[in-house]
């Protein structure tokens, strides 16, 4: 049994520990310790949620679940920031983790399909085929359009892209990692990518032109922007529209199945946004812009054509 256990058995924390106890002799971990987590989650006030985290990774149970290399890989952050690239490629299966996932455990492999079936993991998917729907969509709607995607990943929605599908004049793939541009080319040889390593605050500097565009998505940027920040790259964005010209914007909810295993185990945490912050993130926009928000299951959409 954990030692906070021994304390106070009616307090919050030893409940969800005591819970945790009783998953393992559960034959499958991940369904009842992500509803244990996202209960606790749910009722405690965020500092004690966050002083709860740096006990609950000591947890046997929980230290058995990095076993699985998706939650493991979060966890440990091997390119230095959350939420990378490479984390992606688990959720929507195969790409640059396949080599992780060789030579699993029955009980990992266990695991690892529990989560990447889990309804986090499946709006993660939809959140992929609804942008390369719209990238489609927009490659569709002008002859040789200008596309650009900010903090690009592997660029996996353009997979869904008709090898007949129209082809844009310019496709700038913008990521502050090097490693992630590098995949994005080798692995969609039909589209011209002009790669571009930058981050958020260069961006916003200005000290770079690189044009102006007929579609802007961002598919999980804004997941980890402060409200400030996320204002001032709309702001920015928007101005890099061409007449006609649509920005394209995803955060996650608050609703989001499963964010107290990303956070409480993973490590993973998101700035999650109602339909009202989403489009505050749109501010001080002027009126010849125009503004419309809408969801899918776990993900606001923030839109603005110009």
């Amino acid at each position: 049994m954990h030692p906070s256990v021994k304390s106070d058995n009616e307090h919050p924390e030893a409940r969800l520990f005591g819970e945790l106890d009783r998953c393992a002799r559960r034959e499958r971990l991940v369904p009842p310790v992500v509803r244990a987590l996202n209960r606790y989650r749910a009722d405690a006030p965020p500092g004690e949620w966050r002083d709860t985290v740096g006990r609950l990774r000591s947890h046997p149970v929980v230290m058995r679940l990095y076993e699985d290399p998706y939650t493991s890989w979060g966890f440990r952050k091997p390119r230095g920031y959350a939420g990378d690239a490479v984390l992606l490629d688990f959720v929507y299966g195969g790409g640059t983790c396949k080599p992780l996932l060789t030579g699993l455990s029955p009980f990992a492999g266990a695991v690892n399909r529990d989560l990447i079936q889990h309804a986090a993991s499946a709006a993660l998917r939809a959140r992929r085929d609804f942008l390369g729907d719209r990238l489609a969509e927009a490659l569709a709607s002008k002859q040789r359009p200008h596309v650009l995607a900010v903090a690009c990943g592997h660029l996996r929605e353009a997979a869904s892209l008709n090898p007949a599908s129209p082809r844009p004049g310019r496709f700038v793939a913008l990521d502050q990692d090097p490693d992630t541009l590098a995949v994005a080319l080798a692995d969609h040889p039909m589209l011209p990518i002009e790669p571009i390593r930058a981050s958020v605050l260069s961006l916003l500097r200005g000290g770079r032109d690189i044009g102006t565009f007929d579609f802007i998505y961002s598919a999980g940027l804004y997941d980890y922007l402060s409200e400030e920040t996320g204002r001032r790259l709309t702001t920015k964005l928007a101005h890099m529209l061409a007449p006609g010209g649509s920005l394209l914007i995803a955060n996650m909810m608050p609703d989001l199945s499963g964010a107290g295993y990303m956070e409480g185990v993973m490590d993973w945490w998101l700035i999650y946004r109602t339909v009202r912050e989403v489009r505050k993130l749109s501010a001080g926009l002027a009126q010849d812009y125009k503004v419309r928000v809408f969801t899918r299951p776990f993900t606001a959409y923030l839109e603005i054509s110009r």
